[in-house]
This record gives C-alpha cells, structure tokens and sequence, in this order.
C-alpha cells in the first residue's frame, strides 16, 4: 500500500510539472490564449467559465474562450482535451499612421498611432482654444495617458 501511495504521489508530481511546463511554453510570447474544447453540459460550462472567459459556445457545445496563465492552469487540470488557435485580435491589420503621416490626411481609413493621437489631440486644442479642453481621464494597463476632448462653446466654464 505506501509502494502505491508514493508511485502515486511521484506520478502525480510529473504531471504536475509537465503541465507546468506546458503553460509556461503557451504564455511565453503571450499574456492570454484563445483556444476551443468541447463539454459535454451546461455544468461543465458553468463550472469553467469561474476560471476562464467564455466566448462562444455553438449548438454542438464547442466553445471559444480566452484565458490568462492563472485560469489556462485552471482549465488544464481538468484533463480537457483543447486546441490554440490564433488570437482574434492579431488576424486583423489596420492601416497606422504615425505623426509626420497624419498631416494633411483627407479620410479616415487608418488609425493613428499613440503618438499621432496624442499630438492630434493637443493640435485640436491649440487650434481651437475657444471651442476645445483636452485632459486625461487616466492612464492604459500601458502606461499610456487616456486623453478626451471636451468640446463646447464656453471652454473656461463647468456645464
């Protein structure tokens, strides 16, 4: 009984450590994955979704979902067998301009970079002192300050 006891205990302690492994390959270059696995009830679903984000679930019961390293080490030790796929946010590449290709633009087809909005939105302000107040309203999980314009008529005046 104790030779099983600690076969079981060492077998437990691989695996622990190989799932550990794993993880830390999956989140080396990332901060969140987006995978999809299959459950089998609503019971499943709902005890997962405390540790994970839930995407989308189609009638076969597939489900899309998002997880940081906290709730992917969460979801592993379930033993559910699951596929990465490409994170949503990177299939799609807008057009950026930065400051000097913002000048003189005619439409919008882009986004600015921060630094061309930052300076965009100061530009406003300079250009119409009367009309316009730029503040920050805080800052991004960047670090980067979140920047509003408030437009109105009596600039020096609270409405």
């Amino acid at each position: 009984m104790l030779r099983k006891t600690i076969l079981i205990s060492i077998l437990l302690s691989f695996t622990a450590f190989a799932i550990a492994q794993d993880i830390d390959n999956i989140f080396k270059d990332r901060s969140e994955v987006y995978f999809t696995f299959d459950v089998n009830t609503d019971t499943d679903l709902q005890s997962l979704s405390r540790a994970i984000s839930i995407d989308n679930v189609t009638p076969e019961m597939q489900v899309f979902a998002y997880a940081n390293k906290k709730g992917f080490s969460e979801f592993m030790k379930r033993g559910i067998s699951y596929t990465i796929l490409q994170h949503p946010g990177t299939l799609h590449h807008p057009r950026m301009l930065d400051v000097a290709g913002v000048k003189n633009i005619d439409s919008w087809d882009f986004y600015p970079t921060y630094d061309a909005y930052v300076d965009m939105m100061y530009q406003f302000e300079a250009d119409f002192p009367e009309l316009c107040d730029v503040f920050s309203i805080g800052t991004t999980n960047e670090g980067r300050e979140l920047l509003v314009a408030r437009i109105t008529d009596n600039v020096s005046q609270s409405e």
